[in-house]
């Protein structure tokens, strides 16, 4: 999804997408998901085959389905309600057939290609840059600053405090009757969240560590996507203060934010966790020199 996003962006920049044709918009989705479903299959088996994990099949049928699953089930209901209020806004019988087809003939086989590549040509087996014990060490009491329900707080309040104002905009131009012309700033203010991202969740995992509690791994990948909560919040807060009345309208502005917060969850929680992966292995192999 990273790379979906960044490849938007390109677009964008190279003209090919403009702000008033939403259409090439929803195609150019389409295609990319489906063609960086390579890319999902190969760091999943990869990654999981680099601590000798021997479930690469599930690990990328979990990649395939962990978003497309929960879509296709909002979209459905959506449609139903668009269906059931004669809005034109119900997909078409055929534009559904379309993209089950492009599922399962492109996407799927994209998936596996990725996973069978990740397996043979993916990271090297794991060696610990420092020496480990084999039974894990107790985890003492924490203090209030260490408790995981306040480092997803932070972890998601500071990044999303820097787009805040660039949020807004983009709402207003996904629901409201603005049109985005700037895509340099919308590019900017996502690599801002971006490094925030990662830098929040380095330092929040150094503070966990610091304490002693060694289980870092979805605590650092909750902290990063939790920003995505804050934006989903200010999407509702947006849609209070909007004009727009209604339970179609209140139901496709639901659905359809939650599914884009919901991606951009996955996408923050990755870069924390990556972010996070690596500077222990580096604080480690630092450790194991001295």
């Amino acid at each position: 999804m990273l790379i979906l996003i960044i490849a938007l962006f390109a677009l964008a920049f190279t003209g090919f997408l403009y702000p008033y044709n939403r259409g090439t918009l929803l195609t150019s989705l389409v295609i990319v998901y489906t063609l960086t479903s390579v890319v999902a299959g190969y760091t999943s088996a990869s990654f999981h085959s680099h601590f000798e994990g021997t479930k690469q099949r599930r690990s990328v049928r979990l990649a395939g389905i962990l978003y497309t699953v929960p879509f296709f089930i909002t979209v459905s209901v959506l449609n139903t309600v668009a269906i059931t209020y004669g809005a034109t806004a119900a997909l078409p019988f055929g534009t559904i057939v379309i993209i089950i087809l492009i599922y399962t003939l492109l996407n799927i086989p994209f998936l596996m290609l990725g996973g069978v590549l990740g397996n043979r040509f993916g990271l090297s087996e794991f060696q610990p840059p420092s020496a480990i014990k084999r039974n894990p060490r107790e985890i003492p009491t924490q203090n209030w600053y260490r408790r995981k329900l306040y480092q997803m707080f932070l972890g998601g309040l500071v990044p999303f405090s820097a787009v805040a104002l660039e949020w807004h905009q983009l709402y207003a131009t996904l629901w409201g009757f603005k049109i985005y012309t700037s895509p340099g700033i919308m590019l900017f203010s996502f690599i801002v969240l971006i490094l925030l991202s990662a830098s929040v969740g380095v330092i929040l995992t150094y503070i966990q560590l610091s304490g002693e509690d060694h289980e870092w791994w979805w605590r650092s990948f909750l902290c990063g996507g939790f920003a995505a909560m804050f934006m989903y919040g200010y999407g509702v807060l947006f849609y209070l203060r909007s004009d727009m009345t209604g339970f179609l309208q209140l139901s496709f502005y639901l659905g359809y934010t939650a599914l884009f917060c919901y991606a951009l969850f996955l996408v923050l929680g990755t870069i924390s966790f990556l972010a996070s992966w690596m500077f222990i292995r580096h604080i480690y192999r630092s450790v194991k020199l001295e």
